[in-house]
């Protein structure tokens, strides 16, 4: 066979094979099949027949376009406004440990024990030097007695009464250092006891038993329980808005409750990266409410209008949210809706439903498909 009709084979194998795969991935891909229309998009109008066509009027309600208030949450934290951290004042070794993180203290309760065996030879020494400067005092005292005598008699010189006055002048000023010093000491002894200053709650505790305690370094903080606030960044726009004295809500997400809580201070400085402002509230906080727990502050900003339906007649399915249509002849049908924040027992609709429609005031038992 000629060199070039046996090229030409040979490419006509190779562009046949070609062509096959090509066809073979674009059917496998689906593109010899009809796509389905997409389905409409659920709202007013658009619903699922049921079988029961007539609904009881007792069990219908209205949807009503009504004005409720408009709330804007802002995160913030739960901090004590009276937060006591306590330090040591001497320098010795902890001896004891007596309360624990968490713990509730009273004012006077016994915290940490200091070693004393520092501070009681420090009392010692001085101790003896009060009592050497009393000895160089009597000492003195006497001298200038026999000196006054001796000058009556004129038998000592004035220059030598002057030094002995002088010499008991400097042995009382010794006896007064050293009593000053002996003081200060024994003042070392009720610092050895670190007890609590206010009634509150452990937080932590800085050292443990045979830590060195330093002059100035903490030992426990502690934080009362009654004086805890809510302390929120409120962007400047709506703090602006805001005023001491204002009611705002609370809520702790972890026990799913709110409070109420009173603006008390508003921070006149913004935060340069948040453009925030510093707001803090205080209030009657429920039990268990904890220093650092997360929280919002719920502001109020006016009031808006909302589509407000009962809550218990929407049914959730997943992600789906239906309600009972009932139109003018008490034919019922099955809509889906889209749901936003709940008021209460009433739930607002974002879509899916218009002002003055009717819907069964409770979805019921039915299972969906």
């Amino acid at each position: 066979m000629p060199p070039v009709r046996k090229w030409i084979k040979t490419a006509a194998v190779w562009v046949g094979s070609l062509a096959a795969l090509v066809l073979a991935i674009a059917w496998l891909s689906g593109a010899f099949h009809r796509a389905p229309a997409p389905a409409p998009a659920p709202g007013p109008g658009s619903g699922e027949r049921l079988p029961r066509q007539v609904a009881d009027p007792g069990e219908v309600v209205a949807v009503q376009l009504e004005q409720s208030p408009q709330v804007t949450s802002v995160v913030g934290s739960v901090e004590s406004a009276r937060e006591t951290t306590i330090s040591s004042r001497l320098s010795a070794r902890v001896k004891a440990m007596h309360v624990v993180a968490g713990q509730q203290v009273v004012k006077g309760d016994l915290l940490v024990e200091m070693d004393r065996d520092d501070i009681n030879a420090q009392v010692s020494r001085a101790q003896s030097q009060v009592e050497a400067a009393q000895a160089r005092l009597t000492q003195a005292e006497s001298d200038l007695e026999k000196l006054t005598l001796l000058r009556q008699q004129q038998a000592a010189t004035q220059r030598e009464l002057d030094d002995t006055k002088r010499a008991a002048s400097v042995a009382r000023a010794e006896v007064q250092s050293a009593q000053h010093a002996l003081e200060e000491v024994n003042s070392q002894l009720q610092y050895a006891s670190v007890v609590s200053p206010i009634d509150g709650i452990v937080i932590d505790k800085q050292v443990e038993v045979g830590d060195l305690a330093l002059p100035g370094a903490p030992l426990v903080t502690l934080y009362d329980p009654k004086s805890l606030q809510f302390v929120a960044s409120v962007p400047e726009q709506l703090a602006m808005r805001m005023k001491v004295g204002q009611s705002v809500g609370v809520m702790i997400e972890a026990m799913g409750k709110t409070c109420d809580a009173t603006v008390s201070e508003i921070v006149p400085q913004a935060a340069l990266q948040s453009r925030s402002f510093e707001v803090k509230a205080t209030g009657p906080c429920p039990p268990g409410v904890f220093s650092g727990m997360f929280g919002r502050m719920l502001i109020d900003t006016g009031t808006q209008q909302r589509l407000l339906l009962p809550a218990d007649a929407v049914r959730r399915v997943g992600q789906l949210e239906m309600v009972k249509v009932v139109d003018d002849s008490g034919a019922v049908e099955r809509r889906y809706v889209r749901s936003g924040q709940t008021l209460g027992d009433q739930v607002e609709i974002l879509s899916g439903l218009r002002d003055g429609e009717r819907v069964l005031q409770s979805y019921g038992d039915e299972v969906t498909p």
